[in-house]
């Protein structure tokens, strides 16, 4: 009895840590992503471009494809902080991955100065790679 009420203790502490998704990075977790990764000897980097329409804030992110890779989050890093956008859509264009994200936009104006992070995967591993040259347009 107390081994099958210490392994069902043990099994709830475990499924309460698992899924650390729902934690926020911090700005500076975000601005030491890579601005590119080396993927079976080829180099992926992130072009991304922060769109405001109205009160939104739309964030389009494109990779080099790759067979396996996707789009798990999107981050925007502000001078005000870190802004998270809900991923909405991901899709294949030619050599291409493409995803986009929306949120409010919480006070950012066009011309603001910002870094892209998108997480991506692939077979089961995840990476954070960065944008470091972005800025909100119209």
């Amino acid at each position: 009895m107390r081994r099958a009420l210490a392994a069902l203790l043990v099994a709830a502490s475990l499924a309460a840590c698992g899924n650390l998704s729902s934690v926020q990075p911090t700005a500076g977790e975000l601005l030491g992503a890579p601005v590119s990764l080396n993927m079976g000897g080829r180099s992926v980097a992130l072009d991304a471009a922060a769109t405001l329409r109205g009160e939104r804030l739309s964030v389009a992110v494109r990779l080099p494809a790759r067979a396996a890779l996707q789009v798990r989050e999107v981050y925007v890093v502000t001078q005000g902080g870190v802004w998270r956008g809900q991923v909405s859509a991901t899709g294949r264009s030619g050599a291409s991955l493409q995803a986009s994200a929306s949120g409010p936009a919480r006070g950012l104006r066009p011309g603001e100065a910002v870094q892209v992070v998108a997480r991506v995967e692939a077979q089961g591993k995840s990476w954070w790679v960065r944008d470091a040259a972005a800025r909100v347009g119209r």
